[in-house]
């Protein structure tokens, strides 16, 4: 992934990975363009995607340790709860966001062990 600080000029490829999010105030924006996972295949070939990201829109990246995050019930957290935390905290620093999210996933699954690794970067473009 790259961005372009002054554009907003965004480019990536997921290779295997949950697809980022573009949060804009309206709606989230899933960057599905990619590939395969990287590594076990040698040949593998990768599309690059190519978005803007405007002042204001939140990027929202995470490991799907936290989408799959589990309840006592088995229910994984997933990306609609995951929206709606990142919905909850719009206009807030990206730091807040971060931490509200964690914090949600945590209380979701407050009876279970992680299962995976859980990790996440929030950008949020300035002004």
């Amino acid at each position: 992934m790259r961005l372009d600080h002054r554009s907003g000029q965004l480019d990536w490829a997921t290779a295997g990975h949950p697809p980022p999010l573009i949060f804009t105030r309206d709606r989230a924006i899933p960057l599905e363009t990619g590939g395969t996972v990287i590594g076990p295949l040698s040949e593998a070939r990768f599309r690059q995607g190519l978005a803007r990201l405007e002042p204001a829109d939140v990027l929202v990246l995470c490991t799907d340790g936290i989408l799959e995050r589990r309840n006592r019930a088995g229910d994984f957290f997933g990306r609609e709860r995951l929206e709606g935390v990142v919905r909850d905290a719009w206009g807030q620093p990206a730091g807040v966001v971060l931490e509200r999210v964690f914090e949600a996933a945590r209380e979701f699954g407050k009876t279970r062990h992680w299962e995976d690794d859980a990790t996440m970067v929030v950008l949020r473009r300035q002004a």
